[in-house]
């Protein structure tokens, strides 16, 4: 295709053995030794890398950002001594770059000093993205502090004594994700900030340091000292709460805004037999964490509720269970989305049926109650999945027929069943001949991710 003219902007080249990955850069190189290949971003595996980097500045001239695959499994020793190999090949390559990316597959190292020390001097970096990576020792650190010319930053994490002379010299940032959360001070610093994304938590009070924010991910929003109300940032339009208990969650103000986004997930501590959850306090601190978030007047909302420890009926004991309160107030969030992992009741569909909005539902655990089927008049439902209670078994061929007439009820959900080795064989043969029989669309109903029919 290069002989033929091709000349691609982007170019990802797998493989990370040295002889195979020089076999597939060569046709680069020889192109470029008569036309200037105009590629500006190439992805590629940090051993390639290391081994060939004077072939990869030959081939890419003009190579502006530059994503690195990293390794998945390594002992110390040898990732320490590819590591050192990758930092000579980064010093080769950071001048001429605007981006540099490190994959980082799941795994997470600390940063050795050689390798962000090859950045030193690449004042027109940008973006640096190495969330595999702990900023752990100023040795580390001190060279990604030197960079002011960056607007996107991320990393793992930062040592205690490290993460304030980091960041506050990185006073042009835009973007920042880490799972260290910067106190007051620094975030003062940050006011150009646009994105914040991090696993841990935030005092509501820092929000007015954050003036030009319009996407916040983080742990959970808190109040030390319970006061409030906290102002949101006045151009927010994102705000993710990864683990907010509902208690904990503290007063916000913020005019009615269309554009607002929120998603939040409630883990709820269990309980046993009678003090089983959601426990009336913790009932209450729902309603109260659902009306403070609806008076944002979010234009949508996506809601979890997710115990921390799995709930079944023999942990909840018999009897009725009233989740009408919380569900109650959860509609009053504009709900298109809405994940709930507590047992639910006949009675509790009638509630759901009336979230007009939701488009997105995720029930588990969940029994084949007949008024399942009410989750049929939802206009804009399109995803149903149903986690099988797995104190059930469904014996009867007809067990699913309330899926069945959910299906025949609606006709743009699809319904997405998991445990399904609780459902006899029989069952499965009875609502794949059904709807077979009612021509229905075998695609609508999946087991595990494999169609029914």
């Amino acid at each position: 295709m290069l002989l033929r003219g091709c000349r691609p902007a982007d170019v990802v080249i797998r493989g990370c053995a040295r002889d195979h990955g020089l076999a597939l850069l060569r046709p680069f190189l020889d192109i470029s030794r008569w036309a200037s290949l105009s590629t500006t971003r190439l992805e590629l595996h940090m051993d390639l890398l290391a081994s060939v980097p004077q072939q990869v500045a030959a081939a890419f001239p003009q190579l502006r950002t530059l994503a690195v695959e990293m390794q998945e499994e390594a002992d110390t020793v040898a990732l320490a001594s590819a590591l050192q190999l990758l930092a000579s090949a980064l010093q080769l390559l950071a001048p001429r770059l605007h981006c540099i990316h490190f994959d980082d597959k799941g795994m997470s190292f600390d940063a050795q000093p050689a390798l962000t020390e090859a950045l030193c001097g690449a004042m027109q970096l940008k973006e640096l993205r190495m969330s595999c990576f702990g900023l752990m020792t100023w040795e580390a650190a001190g060279p990604v502090a030197s960079l002011v010319g960056l607007r996107c930053l991320s990393f793992a994490k930062a040592g205690s004594e490290v993460a304030s002379p980091l960041l506050l010299p990185l006073t042009g940032l835009t973007y920042l994700s880490t799972s260290y959360m910067p106190d007051r001070l620094l975030l003062a610093s940050q006011s150009r900030l646009v994105k914040l994304d991090s696993s841990a938590d935030l005092d509501a009070s820092c929000l007015s340091c954050l003036p030009s924010l319009k996407s916040l991910k983080c742990g959970s929003l808190y109040a030390p000292d319970g006061s409030g109300p906290w102002p949101l940032p006045p151009k927010l339009t994102h705000l993710t709460l990864d683990r907010q208990h509902p208690q904990q969650l503290p007063l916000l103000l913020g005019r009615s805004r269309p554009a607002l986004s929120i998603c939040v997930c409630f883990p709820l501590e269990s309980g046993q037999g009678e003090d089983a959850l959601p426990r009336k306090e913790e009932e209450q601190a729902l309603c109260q964490a659902a009306e403070r978030l609806s008076v944002l007047g979010a234009a949508s909302s996506s809601v979890s509720v997710i115990p921390e420890t799995l709930l079944s009926n023999d942990v909840l004991g018999p009897g009725p269970r009233n989740n009408a309160p919380w569900m109650e107030a959860l509609l009053g969030m504009q709900l298109t989305k809405l994940e709930l992992h507590v047992p639910l009741s006949g009675e509790d569909f009638h509630i759901l049926a009336r979230a007009t909005r939701l488009q997105d539902l995720d029930l588990d655990p969940v029994q084949m109650w007949p008024e399942l089927l009410l989750l049929g008049s939802l206009p804009a439902l399109g995803e149903l999945a149903l986690g099988l209670d797995v104190d059930e078994t469904l014996d009867e061929p007809d067990a699913l027929w309330p899926v069945l007439a959910l299906l025949q009820a609606s006709a743009v959900v699809n319904v997405y069943i998991q445990y399904d080795e609780h459902v006899h064989p029989a069952a499965r043969a009875w609502i794949r001949e059904m709807m077979l029989r009612l021509r229905l669309d075998g695609s609508r109903l999946s087991m595990w991710g494999e169609q029914v029919a």
